[in-house]
């Protein structure tokens, strides 16, 4: 069953059992649809090598020391304004915005062009850890001769993962590609995820591994003894040595081109995962973060900054939220993340410990000019608590691409299964069989059934179209329900593990459907949905709504400008979002939260 479709009224909630079959996000796109899509990605690809070009031009003159501290951004030539306007250009002659827009895998030129520009600026920053070539790019021969190459054969080979997932995408879209799933697998993820035959990570032609290799081999030729890698390359690689250097280099140039892909093309890969394999927060494009004291209040029902927890077998759970985040915001991108959150004393069942949890995906921010100009940054995450059987995470995560049918997946969990990789598809009875390092046991406790498949899908461009200031970040939280204070892990009763909650500064909503395993059916052969002993309909649970009639998961948020938030000033903004939790403290909970910042 599908689960897209918005619930934003009790009406609508209602019928969601009865409508959800029907997927609303996955369509082919037309011919003129699918040329809007490759023309942006032609001509941002362009902006992209324009920008590189002047990076490399920037290091060449600082090698004879006449580059200026704002020689990235000069663009004294206008290249790369002559780039931007193309794209901007195309989008009219080719009606993107109109009557070819298109349903999915498109932003557009503005946030295109910024995404692209910012990703070469910042592929800069990472080489060097500045963005002023005065201060770093050595008028001596060797370190020179040294930094040259390297800045030129790196540009290469973004400009050649680039141009993969160009054709890439071109080719998913002519055979039928109808969601955004099917471009983002043109990128590539290590695990989980399955990469297109043609995607950056599987280099068909070999060209990208090339441009490593001649990357590797200039590096070893130029940048030999007297040449010192950490002084020569004082950014992100700065601990590598000659011989790992391109390695190293090579994931902050995968790094950069997913970032910029995603704002491009509205897609949400992690390029976090992506990058290096791993989880560890080596991908964050921002370099502005922005403290938020978050504003409080009691009673907690009406305070700025809430948390409320919705579930069919308690009365709303409504509590503030005492704490600070850090907003980050640079061009086109966004983050969020926890800095400390008070614990929450849930009088009879124990302390609710929320902490910073893994790392998530990047998020946009629109800086254009006009109200209601930008995309749509709105989030919907619907959830469905019993898609069908499964026998691993991995059947599940395939269930739950279908179900969500063009919305992101954001959680597929199969009950009686650790929740972590490592390793994959682990068989549990109880969180015990998970801990300490593969997660927790999917489904309720003391003993979750075996073998169903859960599902969250969140639809992050919904709702009206974004005002300047707007923006969209995940929130990575881990939620621990503790026996007593402090939250120290030593008494913990039951984890709901690492999640990220999406922010919006427009409107978030969320429910969940077949709430608590059930399925909404009838009694068959002795059971409702094969898991629950009956000897008549009436055995068999009528509710499976959360939030159940009429209590509906919907909050609106607040912006702040672009120019307030990146001069570090927060004051006033809020981010909204929902997000689901099965099997979780009181069965399944749809969550709903609100952050305001003094």
């Amino acid at each position: 069953m599908g689960i897209t479709g918005r619930v934003t009224s009790a009406v609508a909630a209602s019928l969601l059992s009865t409508m959800i079959g029907a997927s609303a996000f996955g369509q082919v796109q037309t011919t003129d649809q699918q040329k809007c899509i490759n023309t942006l990605n032609k001509d941002t690809s362009k902006v992209a090598a324009t920008q590189g070009k002047e990076n490399a031009a920037c290091v060449k003159n600082g090698t004879k020391g006449t580059a200026t501290a704002n020689c990235l951004t000069a663009d004294s030539k206008q290249k790369v304004a002559k780039a931007t306007a193309k794209t901007s250009q195309d989008e009219t002659k080719n009606a993107c915005l109109t009557t070819s827009l298109p349903s999915f895998g498109y932003s557009g030129a503005t946030i295109g062009n910024q995404a692209s520009q910012v990703a070469e600026i910042d592929l800069f920053r990472d080489t060097y850890g500045t963005s002023d070539p005065t201060t770093v790019i050595s008028t001596a021969a060797a370190e020179g001769r040294c930094q040259s190459a390297v800045t030129k054969d790196l540009e290469k080979l973004v400009a050649a993962k680039r141009k993969q997932y160009v054709a890439c995408k071109k080719k998913a879209l002519k055979i039928g590609a109808s969601n955004a799933s099917a471009l983002e697998a043109c990128i590539g993820v290590p695990a989980p995820g399955t990469p297109d035959p043609n995607s950056i990570q599987a280099d068909p032609k070999g060209k990208i591994g090339g441009s490593v290799t001649k990357l590797s081999s200039d590096t070893s030729a130029n940048c030999a003894p007297p040449v010192v890698i950490a002084t020569t390359f004082p950014g992100a690689c700065s601990g590598s040595t000659a011989g790992a250097l391109a390695a190293c280099l090579d994931a902050r140039a995968e790094c950069r081109a997913c970032l910029a892909i995603n704002a491009t093309d509205n897609l949400n890969v992690n390029c976090d995962l992506f990058d290096d394999g791993a989880p560890n927060g080596s991908c964050l494009p921002l370099a502005a973060q922005s403290a938020c004291v978050l504003l409080g209040s009691n009673p907690p029902s009406g305070s700025p900054s809430r948390m409320t927890l919705y579930s069919e077998l308690l009365s709303p759970i409504v509590f503030s939220l005492i704490g600070s985040l850090s907003i980050g915001a640079e061009g086109p991108f966004a983050t969020c993340k926890v800095q400390s959150l008070n614990p929450v004393n849930l009088a009879g069942m124990g302390f609710l410990c929320l902490s910073s949890g893994g790392s998530c995906p990047v998020g946009r921010r629109y800086c254009g000019s006009g109200a209601g100009t930008g995309p749509a940054l709105g989030l919907d995450t619907q959830s469905d608590g019993y898609v069908g059987t499964c026998t691993s995470n991995t059947q599940c995560a395939s269930l739950c691409t279908a179900s969500c049918g063009g919305s992101s997946v954001t959680a597929a969990a199969c009950t009686g299964y650790c929740s972590g990789t490592s390793p994959a598809n682990q068989a549990c009875t109880s969180d015990a069989a998970c801990l300490p390092s593969n997660g927790i046991c999917n489904g309720p406790t003391p003993a979750p059934p075996f073998g169903i498949c859960q599902c969250s899908c969140t639809e992050s461009s919904a709702g009206a179209p974004s005002d300047p200031g707007d923006l969209q970040c995940n929130l990575g939280l881990k939620i621990v329900l503790e026996m007593a204070a402090p939250c120290d892990g030593a008494d913990i009763v039951r984890s709901a593990g690492n999640v990220c909650i999406p922010l919006s500064t427009e409107q978030a909503t969320g429910a969940i459907v077949h709430s608590n395993l059930n399925s909404c059916s009838q009694c068959v052969a002795g059971w409702c949905d094969g898991i629950i002993p009956c000897t008549s309909n009436s055995d068999c649970p009528t509710t499976c709504m959360v939030p159940t009639s009429p209590l509906v998961n919907d909050q609106t948020g607040t912006p702040v400008s672009c120019a307030a938030l990146d001069a570090g000033n927060p004051s006033g903004w809020a981010g909204v979002g929902a997000a689901s939790l099965f099997g979780r403290f009181a069965g399944d909970m749809s969550v709903a939260l609100k952050a305001t910042c003094q």
